[in-house]
């Protein structure tokens, strides 16, 4: 029996032994075999590149798995990210099932992640980078390779350990980033249905969309279920209980992938969570305000996220949140009074993740602390054009409000008391008049408002002094919705820090004439701001003093200007900024306003004076304007300003200036006198440089830069030495003076008034119309309409001009000289010569901009030779107006009237377009005549074919879309055609005339000539009635020039 024992322990203890050393030695003798196979396997299934430094195949890293290990693995990711990896690990280990590895396919059933990365991208167009796999042959190849592949993935169990995981989805755009990601999955992957249970846990949780980050650095814990259908690629979330941080949540849902995007019905909610647990969830720069604060009450989430989502298409799911908290308390390091009865209910909704579409419903907000109360209900839809409801009421001392909630950056005392209310919507649009995108307020809700604190104090917890007996009441309304007519009544204003104060109260309504009072004083040492208000490296110096007493009427039509005393004084102000190591130092401003009466004519404005220094470069302007029925001025300034320099004191976001300016003038006078001419009693003297400065206005969509310029003032007349400007391409040299300035800057119809000589080498007309390269006010997007050129009505400006070349709509003119006149919005050429098409030309004519989309010119050109050829290829009326000159060649002269209306590309409209004049044909050889052929070919003669013409005067009239074509006589090879009749600019004809045979012509052919340019019809028999052409009349033009008529009168 012993023996017998011992045999069968023996038998036993070999066959372990045996089984242990097979478990040693089997990774040994075929790692480098199992490893060929699923990179066979890889190079078949995969589509994008794997790597990995070495493998090693054992029983005991996931024992009591057999594994391949693979160390350095990477995995690239598929297109467009296919040069960045997909997986990135330390060690990938797949574990293998046993039974296959003697056989033809190994299956893998394991995937063991350690220390890795697996980052998914998703591009703007909805391209993601996990599209690895290649695309199934079809179902023969499948069948006769099957052992081929070398290795099989039919996974039943995912473990990743001290992973990073991100998701980035930049087509919504989504990221999530989990670090310390644990992550346990089974469920058998290889059927095409079947259930996914996985345990889930991550140090660090964060989540941001759209920019703005909404869980940052959370814990994260999960148990969930999800049912996969890998047929209809469907992911259904069944048991989903995650906790973040504290916060307990229930996620189930739907998830399936579309041809082009997601289908998804997610539904989150978190039920009687207490008030802390949610906090908790927060991101973790908030956290740090609930330090030592004792929170509590119930609350309960409810969020979905619901809809297709495509790229391609626009579609985005619709976002639901709603939260309820109840029974709130809140008590900062066991505050004596801490708020309680906090309830919030809240309900949000994004459908389709529209903006525009936004609802926020704030049913109530309530909470108090003893007797205080706040209590809030909002409503918001939309955020292009939001509309608001509001009903706000709060009387709270903010002391006990400070120390319950635990604020600890500022201190807060006093009694606030607010009630306010608003229904309506704000609304933007285009501003009335103005020709560009000029966005302004159109209409605020209406409301009404109530605030009040008394015994006020406010401190910064960094700073050493806070800001100490503050009072303020203010009462705001708004009865109509529309902004103007706001009304702002603020009374007892009090505020004082250390030695410095400000006191006083004012009150605006919107009732006629725009009454007004208030009273304001104060005492500031700029140096004391930086003690109890953070400056962020600006330093400030100086002492201001403001005094203003004001109470009356602000209408400057009726010359009403309030009672007013107010004085502005700084002495030896300074500022310095981070952004320039130079202060702008030295700065004085004593300045007053006086009206004793309440009329405009008693106002007093002195600036005595206003001085600064940058850079050692001082700057001083002092000023005294009375009497402004009759502007009595002193006007003195003596410095330099670098406004490059001063704009990079103060370093405006998205502005970039330049520019230099130095002044040393004198004005001194009268506006009476100098509208008399009396300029002996004018003492205006001195010069202003200017350098490197860009003027704006409405009329032109370019700036106009300022490179150099002199000015320089005499009397009545401010002169310009060499100014140097540039708009656009058009560089321009001007020398000549201005007068009628003072008149013009203080009288709105009054004109300004000058003489001046222009150059330049080169003039681009199309660049001064006032839509050019922009869209107008009134477009929704970019507009193919240029505009007119506008022609200022309030300039009265004489031009000698010169330009080596104007360019305008293609034309080219050289040599352009004249005279220019600017004078109630109209342009007017006299005796103006240039050169067109190598012929030079005179021309006189007026031009006037009706509005920004119409102008009218009417012109008296004249030319002595013109060549025919180069005049039809360079000029486009020449075309319309004599199409058959298209294989002419040789010269005419032209001596013609015409005028019209140009439409808002500033081209002519031809209904419009009236006129008269003598084209005289010197000698032409006309080739591919149809009009001649078409009469040579009825009539039988040849000789009247590519006639030869010379001497010949063609009169005309437009009118109405229509030449008129008085009669034509010529000599052709002995023939004496004549002709008569209409041409329309679309190319119609009614012509007839007569075929004069030789020798005298006395015996001839009668023929008419119908059809258009392109197919003449020529008919030997005299023209009939009935075969007028039918004018069209430019009725839009006439109704406008009807418009203006009575206007003038």
């Amino acid at each position: 029996m012993r023996k017998w024992l011992l045999k069968r322990l023996m038998i036993a203890g070999c066959t372990l032994l045996g089984l242990i050393l097979i478990t040693f030695l089997l990774p040994y003798f075929f790692p480098e075999f199992v490893a060929k196979k699923i990179k066979i396997w890889s190079n078949k299934a995969l589509a994008t590149e794997v790597n990995f430094s070495k493998a090693r195949l054992s029983f005991f890293n996931h024992f009591p798995s057999l594994t391949l290990t693979l160390h350095d693995f990477t995995l690239k990711g598929s297109a467009p990210f296919s040069n960045a990896n997909l997986v990135a690990a330390d060690e990938v280990a797949l574990g293998i099932d046993l039974r296959s590895v003697f056989a033809s396919q190994i299956n893998i059933n394991q995937i063991f992640l350690d220390k890795g990365k697996i980052d998914i991208q998703i591009s703007e167009d909805g391209q993601p980078n996990y599209n690895v796999y290649k695309a199934e042959p079809d179902t023969a190849t499948v069948t006769t390779n099957v052992d081929s592949a070398g290795a099989s993935l039919k996974l039943e169990n995912i473990h990743l350990d001290e992973t990073e995981l991100v998701y980035n989805d930049r087509s919504l755009p989504l990221t999530v980033t989990a670090k310390g990601f644990h992550y346990t999955g089974s469920g058998d992957l290889s059927k095409a249905i079947f259930d996914l249970h996985s345990e889930i846990k991550a140090d660090s949780f964060k989540l941001s969309y759209g920019g703005e980050t909404y869980i940052t650095d959370k814990k994260l814990q999960a148990d969930l279920i999800t049912k996969i259908n890998t047929n209809s690629l469907t992911l259904l979330f069944e048991k989903n209980d995650l906790l973040i941080n504290r916060l307990p949540v229930q996620l189930h849902g739907i998830f399936e992938f579309l041809k082009d995007g997601y289908n998804m019905d997610f539904n989150l909610r978190s039920k009687e969570t207490d008030l802390h647990d949610l906090i908790t969830a927060l991101p973790q720069e908030y956290l740090k305000y609930f330090d030592n604060t004792e929170i509590k009450g119930h609350t309960e989430i409810e969020a979905s996220l619901k809809g297709n989502y495509s790229a391609a298409t626009n579609d985005m799911p619709s976002l639901l949140f709603k939260m309820i908290v109840k029974d709130g308390f809140v008590s900062h390091n066991k505050a004596a009074l801490p708020a309680k009865n906090l309830r919030l209910n809240l309900d949000a909704r994004l459908p389709k993740l529209n903006t525009d579409s936004l609802y926020i419903s704030i049913d109530s907000f309530f909470f108090n602390i003893e007797k205080d109360y706040f209590n809030s209900v909002i409503l918001v839809r939309g955020l292009n054009v939001p509309y608001l409801k509001s009903s706000l009421q709060a009387d709270m001392d903010l002391g006990n409000m400070a120390a319950a909630f635990g604020l600890k950056d500022m201190e807060f005392k006093g009694r606030y008391k607010l009630n306010f209310n608003a229904d309506g919507a704000y609304t933007t649009g285009q501003r009335k008049g103005s020709l560009r995108k000029d966005t302004v307020i159109t209409s605020i809700p209406k409301f009404n408002l109530e605030s009040s604190l008394t015994n006020g104090f406010i401190k910064f917890a960094a700073l050493p002094q806070g800001v100490e007996q503050i009072s303020l009441k203010l009462n705001a309304s708004c009865k109509d919705g529309i902004y103007e007519h706001t009304q702002l009544n603020v009374e007892d204003i009090n505020a004082k820090v250390l030695s410095n104060f400000i006191k006083g109260h004012f009150k605006v309504t919107n009732e006629a004439d725009f009454p007004l009072e208030g009273q304001l004083q104060t005492v500031f040492h700029l140096s004391d701001i930086k003690q109890f208000y953070p400056l962020d490296s600006l330093d400030l110096n100086g002492d201001l003093n403001i005094d203003i007493n004001t109470k009356g009427r602000y209408n400057p039509a009726k010359s009403l200007f309030p009672v007013t005393t107010a004085s502005l004084k700084l002495d030896n102000g300074s500022i310095k900024t981070k952004y320039y190591p130079s202060p702008l130092q030295k700065i004085n401003v004593d300045a007053t306003v006086i009206n004793n009466t309440g009329k405009m004519n008693d106002l007093k404005v002195e600036l005595k004076p206003v001085s600064f220094e940058l850079d050692n470069l001082p700057f001083t302007v002092q000023a005294s304007l009375q009497q402004f029925s009759d502007l009595r001025y002193a006007i003195a300034s003596k410095g330099t300003l670098d406004l490059g320099k001063i704009y990079k004191v103060f370093a405006i976001e998205g502005y970039n200036v330049n520019g230099f300016i130095q002044t040393d003038l004198s004005l001194r006078g009268r506006q009476s006198d100098a509208t008399a001419g009396r300029y002996e009693r004018l003492f205006n003297k001195g010069t202003m440089k200017v350098r490197d400065i860009a003027l704006t206005t409405e009329m032109l969509p370019k700036p106009f830069f300022i490179n150099n310029g002199l000015f320089r003032f005499d009397q009545d007349k401010m002169w310009f030495d060499t100014f140097k400007a540039k708009y656009g391409n058009t560089n321009m040299v001007m020398n000549g003076y201005l007068f009628n300035v003072f008149n013009y800057a203080f009288k709105p119809k009054e004109a300004l008034k000058g003489k001046f000589e222009l150059s330049t080498p080169r003039f681009y007309v199309d660049e001064w119309m006032v839509f050019s390269g922009t869209p107008d006010a009134s477009s929704s997007g970019s507009s193919s309409a240029s505009g007119v050129v506008v022609i200022p009505a309030n300039l009265d400006l004489n031009f000698t001009a010169s330009a080596g070349k104007v360019l305008y709509q293609g034309i080219e003119l050289y040599d352009f000289k004249g005279g220019l006149t600017v004078a109630n919005g109209e342009l007017a050429l006299q005796e103006t010569g240039f050169t067109l098409v190598d012929a030079p030309i005179v021309m006189d004519g007026t031009y006037k901009s009706n509005s920004p989309y119409k102008a009218y010119f009417d012109y008296h050109v004249k030319a002595e030779t013109l060549d025919v050829k180069k005049a039809y290829n360079g000029i486009d009326i020449f075309r319309q107006m004599a199409p058959a000159a298209a294989k002419a060649e040789g010269q005419i002269s032209l001596d013609y009237s015409l005028s019209g209306r140009l439409n808002a590309s500033m081209m002519p409209v031809y209904p419009s377009l009236k006129g008269e004049g003598v084209i005289s044909v010197q000698k032409v050889k006309m080739k591919g005549f149809r009009l001649m052929n078409a009469v040579s070919d009825a009539t039988g003669k040849e000789g009247i074919k590519d006639p030869d013409l010379s001497k010949v005067d063609i009169k005309t009239k437009i009118a109405n879309n229509i030449i008129t074509i008085e009669r034509v006589k010529m000599k052709v090879s002995g023939f004496r055609p004549r002709f008569e009749g209409q041409v329309s600019f679309d190319g119609k004809f009614n012509l007839h005339g007569r075929l004069g045979l030789p020798p005298f012509g006395i015996i001839g052919i009668p023929f008419s000539v119908t059809g258009n340019r392109d197919n003449p019809k020529v008919k030997l028999k005299r023209a009939k009635e009935g075969d007028e052409l039918e004018e069209e009349r430019d009725e839009e033009g006439e109704e406008v020039k009807m418009t203006d008529s009575t206007n003038n009168q």
